[in-house]
């Protein structure tokens, strides 16, 4: 009688388990969803984009130096003559019409899955917003320096 018990106990302790890794995600998107390039928390940004240094400059001059893998994004500051590293994250727009930011906050760790082509990417969300009546957004701690969009579904799993 306990080894039939005890066998229970662990079947049940491990399709636990299971259930657990398979969680269902916190929003699919529906349309189109957007991935732009944002400086800070700010939104979009333009800039010059060569693998060299732009030969006329001027302060606040923005470049994406390509000549390495990772790219840079770069300032000019007239006072200093030098180049000084800004933090780019990324910006995703999704036609959920107010209900993305009801399910996120700022701080949420997620893991974002494109179901087309299965590529999965793990971020931080820096900012939620959106209206009810448009489209909302998220800022994650990602650095993409192509601006694009997908009519795929995304999944995105809070971890």
């Amino acid at each position: 009688m306990k080894k039939i018990l005890l066998i229970s106990l662990l079947t049940a302790l491990i399709l636990a388990l299971c259930a657990c890794g398979s969680a269902k995600p916190v929003y699919i998107s529906e349309g189109e969803t957007k991935f732009t390039s944002v400086l800070g928390t700010t939104f979009d940004y333009d800039c010059m984009t060569s693998p060299y240094e732009p030969e006329e400059k001027y302060d606040g001059l923005l470049w994406l130096d390509t000549s390495g893998d990772p790219y840079h994004l770069r300032r000019y500051s007239e006072s200093v003559s030098s180049w000084s590293e800004e933090t780019v994250y990324t910006k995703i727009t999704f036609s959920s019409k107010g209900v993305l930011p009801g399910l996120f906050a700022a701080g949420d760790d997620i893991e974002m899955v494109n179901e087309e082509t299965g590529d999965r990417v793990s971020a931080k969300i820096l900012v939620v917003g959106g209206s009810s009546w448009y489209e909302d957004f998220i800022v994650i701690d990602l650095t993409l320096y192509e601006n694009r969009s997908t009519d795929a579904e995304i999944s995105i799993y809070r971890k």
